[in-house]
């Protein structure tokens, strides 16, 4: 099997500058309503198309987001949130390079990278470090600085490269790799691999399904049908038989979301996710033993690949290995398109 583990570990932290304050809580505080009203000038100003209005706010971002964010979170050796920050700023330096050349970059890929902005960046980290509203005022979460004088090597991972399943994932470590098989919605034993890791935070998983042989195996059960029932078509039984695949891919994400709904503990996530514009499903859940799942699910290519993380009480959650799916081409190169894609449609072009 190729595969290439890049080494992250110089880039997770962010060093607090010398003879720079730290920032106490009431600054970040002041810092995040700051974001929120620049963030929500971006997006008021987006609607409008005024994209030099929009700048400025951004450029209001940007500067937060290089300056005194990093500090805050580097200073409690937060790497997760280091990491998110980074993020932001990338994501940031894109949608400003987008609103310059407006007169060759449609208004929706201006509008979707405003809106991934939030989600991957902001409610990323809210979900993980914050709680309430707007109305009730947002706080951190109980216990989010409990750890922080767990050493940073601690948190030391890599960036896992897997070719022949066209994906990467951050891992503490080479992961463990092994075979399996999965069942479909529509009951279509298909191959797996699963790779498995684990330090002191947590165990980590990615599972990618192969669904290159599903159509055979489709139109196998679909000639059984046939010949078990006559094809019983019409009357009582109206199109008894058929090759359902298409049917079967279009649910996959669903149906893998069930499989960790019905484990019975609380849901206290379900909602969309995305990564270079593939969409997918993430679900966080608390266990009745008092720890915490954190899973995403994905299909792209013919592939199905569904990530969790379980992390014991009272430790931080997983955001390196969460947020750190993604999809390769043939060649290994990371896959990102001008459009959403979804299952069983034309695919996007792909951002070069």
């Amino acid at each position: 099997m190729r595969r290439i583990v890049v080494g992250l570990a110089a880039a997770l932290v962010v060093q607090v500058v010398a003879g720079q304050e730290d920032i106490s809580l009431e600054d970040y505080a002041a810092l995040m309503e700051s974001n929120r009203e620049a963030l929500g000038a971006v997006e008021a100003a987006v609607e409008a198309a005024a994209y030099q209005d929009a700048r400025r706010s951004v450029a209001i971002l940007r500067r937060n987001f290089q300056g005194s964010l990093p500090r805050f979170w580097s200073s409690r050796e937060r790497a997760d949130a280091v990491e998110i920050v980074r993020d932001g700023v990338d994501r940031l330096a894109r949608l400003e390079e987008m609103m310059s050349r407006t007169w060759d970059v449609p208004e929706m890929p201006v509008r979707q990278a405003t809106e991934e902005f939030r989600g991957a960046v902001c409610d990323a980290c809210h979900n993980i470090y914050r709680e309430g509203d707007g109305e009730s005022g947002f706080r951190f979460r109980e216990g989010v600085f409990a750890l922080e004088t767990v050493p940073v090597h601690a948190r030391e991972w890599s960036q896992y490269l897997a070719f022949d399943d066209r994906f990467s994932i951050n891992f503490p470590g080479e992961p463990t790799i092994h075979e399996a098989t999965y069942v479909t919605g529509y009951g279509i034993t298909l191959p797996a691999r699963v790779y498995t890791a684990e330090d002191d935070f947590g165990t980590y998983s990615a599972m990618a399904v192969d669904w290159n042989g599903a159509n055979e195996l489709h139109e196998k059960a679909n000639e059984a049908c046939q010949a078990a029932t006559g094809d019983l078509r019409g009357g009582d039984n109206p199109g008894i038989c058929a090759n359902h695949v298409e049917f079967d891919i279009r649910g996959a994400t669903l149906h893998a979301a069930f499989g960790f709904l019905q484990r019975g503990s609380e849901v206290t996530f379900f909602g969309p996710a995305t990564e270079g514009r593939i969409g997918g499903i993430r679900i966080q859940l608390l266990n009745e033993d008092g720890s915490r799942s954190f899973a995403s699910i994905f299909w792209h290519e013919n592939y199905l690949y569904m990530t969790e993380a379980n992390t014991p009480p009272g430790m931080p959650p997983p955001v390196l290995f969460s947020n750190g799916m993604n999809f390769l081409d043939e060649y290994g190169i990371r896959i990102a398109y001008d459009a959403p894609y979804s299952p069983t449609f034309p695919v996007p072009s792909r951002r070069r």
